[in-house]
């Protein structure tokens, strides 16, 4: 039997586990990375890129667990499609509705070889990481803030 001081209620290790490393600089790192990984063309390899950085940089993981699901199942592909238009809209300045529509057109074709849909595709999607990703991380970590700040402030008023 364990003794009283190892013994523990499995609410009170729920609870250790969620507030370990919980000050306002980790908590900003991990929405930041976790909103930024769950939008980055990474699928699969999400959880163990946040975990890797979790161990190396020190933040909350479980945080950064929760808030990587915004790019999870079928956001993966609104995501992915606003990375594409984004793309393009830096590669070539098109109009980002008709690239829009383009790309809608090309994912309810089934005629359209796999191939050629992902090398039409691949491009402007990795291009349009390199825009989306920052600022879905940027927004993540000001929001996260903004709630820090405002939770701090009512707790003060009360």
């Amino acid at each position: 039997m364990l003794s009283p001081s190892t013994q523990r209620n499995p609410w009170s290790r729920l609870r250790d586990l969620l507030i370990h490393s919980a000050d306002r600089r980790s908590v900003i790192i991990a929405s930041a990375l976790g909103a930024a990984v769950g939008v980055a063309p990474i699928p699969g390899f999400q959880v163990l890129l946040l975990g890797a950085l979790a161990f190396r940089m020190r933040f909350h993981l479980p945080l950064a667990l929760v808030v990587m699901n915004i790019g999870f199942g079928p956001l993966f592909l609104l995501w992915g499609t606003l990375e594409v238009v984004c793309g393009a809209w830096l590669r070539s300045g098109c109009d980002p509705f008709t690239r829009w529509q383009e790309v809608r057109v090309l994912f309810a074709n089934p005629l359209v070889d796999l191939s050629t849909f992902v090398f039409s595709l691949l491009g402007d999607w990795l291009l349009g990481c390199m825009l989306v990703v920052p600022v879905v991380a940027a927004l993540a970590a000001i929001s996260t803030w903004m709630a820090i700040r405002w939770y701090d402030r009512m707790r003060l008023r009360f």
